[in-house]
């Protein structure tokens, strides 16, 4: 992996609510549900106290076999963090104190220097726009795995508000509740949705994002619209 430029705002751990461990692998499960993942995250603290290796680990769950994407990796070593608001990495110093990132199959070089295509597809304006709208830490994991749907979310939604409503909670309530709606269809697909970089992001997303107007498409934009009018 090679880290993304022109990075501006970071989103990795933007605040004690909200996390994204997109890049550690999360999103590569078979189930990516809310309640899946949550399952698996609440799990991290023990695997990180014990002495396996990331790629210990990956062997033991069945490898390639059990994961979406058969390229990737999906580090053990992420969890809840703190009072158990949002993922991150359990090895982090900020979290551990000291830095114990070797112990993960990339290494703390790699988890240092990379940032995920959300990083470079949304501009430091949409970036708050995100920031700003989606506090829930699900929602705002789906919304970094595909910002171009987060964008024609949001899009869709201030198509439809008035403008004084943009910074309301209603506003951030339809927007939640969209992604929310387009994380059902992703978990659904079964084809990896997390890809690192943006050339790969590029070539892929017509299998799954909703910015991408296809009759494969046409039925979940109509349930992500209806989401829309039912919450604003």
């Amino acid at each position: 992996m090679t880290s993304n430029t022109k990075k501006g705002l970071i989103l990795c751990q933007p605040d004690g609510r909200r996390g994204c461990s997109a890049c550690c692998g999360l999103f590569n499960l078979p189930d990516i549900s809310r309640s899946a993942l949550a399952g698996f995250l609440t799990g991290g603290c023990q695997r990180a106290a014990c002495g396996i290796s990331g790629g210990e680990y990956a062997a033991h769950q069945g490898g390639a076999q059990c994961i979406r994407d058969g390229t990737a990796h999906v580090c053990p070593f992420q969890g809840f963090l703190d009072d158990g608001a949002k993922p991150g990495c359990l090895l982090h110093p900020l979290h551990a104190g000291d830095d114990y990132r070797d112990r993960s199959l990339y290494g703390a070089v790699i988890c240092e220097d990379f940032f995920c295509p959300a990083h470079v597809l949304l501009d430091d304006d949409r970036k708050r726009m995100l920031l700003e709208c989606v506090k829930d830490w699900y929602a705002y994991s789906i919304a970094i795995i595909d910002p171009a749907s987060f964008i024609w979310i949001y899009d869709k939604a201030k198509g439809r508000a008035p403008e004084r409503m943009y910074t309301h909670t209603t506003f951030s309530r339809a927007v939640t509740g969209a992604l929310l709606c387009h994380a059902e269809f992703l978990n659904r697909g079964g084809v990896p949705v997390f890809h690192y970089s943006v050339s790969e992001y590029n070539l892929h997303k017509h299998a799954f994002s909703l910015a991408v107007d296809s009759d494969a498409r046409a039925a979940e934009q109509s349930a992500v619209l209806a989401e829309l009018e039912r919450l604003l």
